[in-house]
């Protein structure tokens, strides 16, 4: 009779554990799945987001440190998709966000993408062809400094937080890029300044690390997503001449455009860089340096809001849902087409 009490309280102890571990880990699916994308998380709550995927889903996402910022944060980067083709015979493309700590909507943004592409694997078709048959790059906060300054210090700081001289003077990271640095543009020699372009180029840490990881990848394509005014961009960025491939980039950017509205978004204008700035153009902007370098199909795409009026760099987190599931849409047909031209062999 004892023995039998015995492996009864056990028992009961067994399925006491197992409902406490199960409700834990629904509550940490639910919060993740449908309630993180409610509110602009901190960086805390976004690496903890990125490890819970890499943990959910550990056949599709592999976390990857690019390096440390001046701040020793550590720039994190996920690389998705599935083992059912080898990766040499795989397009890689690039999806960026927080290169401006300032403009917070690009960082849920970019989880939202990483997101819906793990969690509907399974059962949906089109993201299953593109998750077997491309390398997907996702790096969430370029700028941890930055967006960590901006949340607890200066709501618009949107460089980096590098020391020059005895103040943080920070860098704008997309005016720091080793591509047509020195010329005469949207940039600023004055640390003070929201443009300051760095002592040199590649000079900061993010910078670096996104150089590095683009001359090991050689990205077929990539969106760096900055806010807002809702248009989709395309080089060249620093000169209002054509690049060579400025057919190519029109027709991407209008399919882009007009596959959002298809899914019931919003309207987002296709358009050359240069012609957003109607006096000093960027120069070292990321998109020119993607392109010019390695000639990769590089386009930024503003998220909402469409003006000021509406929030500017500082929307409200209701805008989060709707600017994920437009970018989506953009990510769809990108993606899509890359893996046409670039991996027919396996359609």
């Amino acid at each position: 009779m004892i023995w039998l009490l015995k492996i009864s309280f056990r028992l009961f102890f067994i399925i006491i554990i197992s409902v406490i571990c199960f409700v834990s880990i629904s509550c940490a699916t639910y919060h993740y799945d449908t309630g993180f994308f409610n509110n602009y998380p901190d960086l805390e709550q976004t690496e903890q987001f990125t490890t819970y995927l890499s943990r959910k889903y550990p056949h599709l996402v592999k976390l990857h440190a690019l390096g440390l910022t001046a701040e020793g944060r550590t720039i994190w980067a996920l690389h998705i998709g599935s083992d059912k083709y080898p990766q040499s015979h795989k397009p890689a493309l690039l999806f960026t966000g927080l290169v401006h700590s300032d403009e917070w909507i690009s960082l849920p943004v970019i989880l939202y993408l990483v997101h819906k592409f793990t969690s509907t694997y399974e059962y949906d078709q089109d993201i299953q062809h593109i998750m077997d048959r491309a390398s997907l790059w996702f790096i969430p906060v370029v700028n941890p400094d930055g967006y960590v300054y901006s949340r607890s210090g200066d709501r618009n700081w949107r460089k980096n937080r590098a020391r020059y001289g005895n103040s943080f003077s920070g860098v704008d990271i997309n005016r720091n890029f080793d591509v047509m640095w020195d010329i005469k543009g949207g940039f600023s020699k004055d640390p003070a300044s929201r443009f300051y372009r760095g002592p040199s180029p590649a000079s900061e840490p993010e910078t670096k690390a996104l150089q590095e990881l683009a001359a090991r990848v050689h990205f077929q394509a990539a969106v760096d997503f900055h806010s807002f005014g809702q248009y989709i961009l395309y080089p060249n960025g620093y000169s209002r001449t054509q690049c060579p491939d400025d057919e190519l980039f029109r027709q991407m950017a209008a399919r882009m455009a007009q596959e959002i509205i298809n899914d019931g978004g919003s309207v987002y204008t296709p358009l050359q860089m240069c012609r957003i700035y109607p006096k000093a153009l960027p120069s070292g902007t990321l998109m020119d340096y993607l392109y010019a370098t390695y000639h990769t199909l590089a386009f930024t795409i503003e998220l909402p809001p469409k003006t000021k009026k509406l929030g500017g760099v500082c929307p409200a987190a209701g805008y989060i849902l709707s600017a994920g599931n437009e970018s989506l849409s953009a990510f769809r047909v990108l993606c899509r087409w890359i893996i046409e031209r670039e991996n027919s062999s396996y359609n």
